[in-house]
């Protein structure tokens, strides 16, 4: 871990990297963000390869069409992507575990792509107010993986992330007839402490029912 903290100590984004939002994403948000009061909520989704962020960003947007949930082996997001709801935008980031990627570079697009849709609501005169959702599977509970990963989202994000992050467990239909406090008395170890750590709470998602 302390050698995960040392790399991503030196995190940095120049402003000749290439946009991690196309052009259509950055008019959507912008078309969602003009029809906003004030604030506009942009819902970060961050988590590992697999783990069901696209599945997730498609339960909260109610839009099944802009990212289409698989179930791989392998990364299935590997750019950032954009879904808005109803006052909502939802950005849907690479997953971290991706060999191809590396954490670094997860950790960098991640802030890339929250500057650049801050960037875009800006435009329409608008604030933007964002809040993180680590996406993990019940299947899988919270591994060396995930713990990891949350190290690199607070370089990404800063590390007040955890204060108002929210855990969405997917796959909740593995549970069955587990409470969600059942299933979180299973969790002990560091795995309980990063899970108690983000500080919006709990919820569980079924990827089965609609």
């Amino acid at each position: 871990m302390a050698e995960l903290e040392a790399q991503l100590g030196n995190l940095s984004i120049t402003n000749d990297e290439p946009s991690l939002l196309d052009a259509s994403d950055a008019q959507e948000i912008m078309q969602c963000a003009s029809k906003a009061k004030d604030e506009v909520l942009v819902i970060v989704l961050v988590g590992l390869c697999g783990a069901g962020k696209s599945a997730t960003a498609n339960r909260l947007s109610g839009n099944i069409e802009k990212r289409r949930a698989q179930r791989s082996a392998g990364p299935v997001t590997k750019s950032c992507g954009v879904a808005c709801g109803d006052s909502i935008i939802v950005l849907d980031t690479p997953g971290f575990g991706d060999a191809g990627l590396g954490t670094n570079a997860t950790a960098a697009a991640i802030r890339r792509a929250t500057q650049e849709a801050d960037e875009a609501v800006q435009s329409t005169g608008k604030e933007a107010r964002f809040s993180v959702l680590y996406v993990a599977s019940c299947a899988s509970r919270l591994n060396t993986a995930d713990l990891e990963a949350m190290v690199a989202v607070g370089f990404a994000l800063g590390r007040a992330w955890r204060n108002s992050a929210c855990l969405v467990w997917t796959h909740a239909d593995l549970l069955e007839e587990a409470s969600l406090q059942e299933f979180l008395e299973g969790l002990d170890g560091d795995a309980r402490v990063a899970a108690d750590s983000l500080r919006g709470g709990h919820c569980l998602l079924d990827n089965v029912s609609h």
